[in-house]
């Protein structure tokens, strides 16, 4: 939940009135709807599963598993999209409200794919965390017009501009080719998803242990990000092969990759693994991030559940920083674990349903 930045904007809900409104970027809050009662209409844009289930049970609607969805109540559309995606079903708009992305360049181009579907002298507003770049965040708004500091409180800033100038649409990054245990791999990049630019250490550790288990095993890349794993898999001779993330724009990513290794895989809307299903093998490496510390509940919340979503001798592959120590958690849930592979950095463990 983004408590402080809902706050701060709630303060300044006059700014909003009457407008035709588009709210995008890290919208996490639910409460962002409310935003929009006095709006003549409103858009927003979440990237987040979670944030666009609350957000359909507010207009009395329900979320699936597709990876592009739409939900519509009156004057409000709320979309579980990519910003690529959704900006492109945007009407004439005069007010953007950016929530800042965790990446200037996501941010950027949220700004640069929005400012198009803005009328001329549109009010832009930009709101974040202090400490997550909402102190400086006028000069992201540079580039459109002359900027100005509309209000702070709880270490969060607003500021504002008019639309005096448009910037350039973002230019599309060149995919990544690479070779893994002996499969060639091309990928397309986004800013918004993880591991932009390459393929992460710990992620190739857990692929280059998978190469000799998939064939003829059904299988679930979990938190697919780019779709790597699973497309891995799928080239390594997997019967099939279901990729799920949280992040619309991961999943739009994934089916991409898919179609640019031409490679049929099953992409769904999940969270984590909250839904039906068993599988003879899981791929994962669970995020531990979380602003500048880690967390482990993710992936607890993984290792708990994991054998319920496994058939008899299927295996779930997890990778981790060595200093989580992970090893001790899925001994509680497994009775076979090995470590298969470790480095000073990251350690792939396996831990099979016996």
């Amino acid at each position: 939940m983004q408590s402080k930045i809902y706050e701060l904007l709630e303060h300044n809900q006059d700014l909003l009135k009457d407008r035709r409104l588009v709210i995008a970027g890290a919208v996490t809050d639910e409460r962002v709807l409310n935003l929009c009662l006095s709006c003549k209409s409103a858009s927003v844009i979440t990237d987040n599963l979670l944030c666009a289930r609350r957000m359909a049970a507010m207009i009395g609607q329900e979320c699936s598993d597709k990876r592009r969805q739409r939900f519509s109540y009156k004057h409000l559309n709320v979309f579980f999209d990519t910003i690529d995606e959704a900006s492109s079903a945007l009407e004439s708009l005069d007010a953007l409200l950016l929530i800042l992305d965790k990446s200037k360049a996501q941010n950027s181009k949220i700004i640069s794919l929005i400012a198009s579907r803005l009328e001329d002298n549109a009010l832009v507003l930009c709101a974040g965390e202090n400490n997550g770049g909402g102190k400086s965040a006028d000069t992201l708004l540079k580039a459109l017009g002359d900027p100005c500091k509309a209000d702070s409180r709880r270490k969060c800033t607003l500021f504002a501009t008019e639309l005096k100038n448009r910037p350039a649409l973002p230019k599309t990054s060149p995919a990544l080719t690479l070779e893994i245990d002996g499969t060639e791999l091309t990928l397309a990049q986004d800013e918004a998803v993880f591991s932009m630019g390459r393929v992460d250490p710990g992620t190739r550790m857990l692929l280059e242990t998978l190469g000799d288990v998939c064939a003829g095993r059904r299988a679930l890349d979990l938190g697919c990000g780019c779709g790597v794993a699973g497309i891995f898999m799928k080239k390594k001779g997997a019967l099939s092969v279901t990729s799920t993330d949280i992040s619309a724009a991961a999943l739009a990513l994934c089916a991409k990759n898919a179609a640019l290794n031409q490679v049929s895989l099953e992409i769904k809307a999940a969270d984590s693994l909250d839904f039906e299903g068993k599988f003879d093998l899981i791929a994962v490496n669970p995020p531990f991030h979380q602003g500048n510390g880690f967390e482990r509940q993710t992936a607890l919340g993984i290792i708990k559940k994991a054998a319920s979503h496994l058939n008899q001798g299927g295996e779930l592959r997890l990778v981790g920083n060595t200093f989580l120590g992970y090893g001790a958690y899925l001994n509680e849930s497994f009775s076979d674990v090995e470590v298969l592979a470790r480095d000073t950095r990251f350690c792939v463990y396996r831990a099979k349903n016996s």
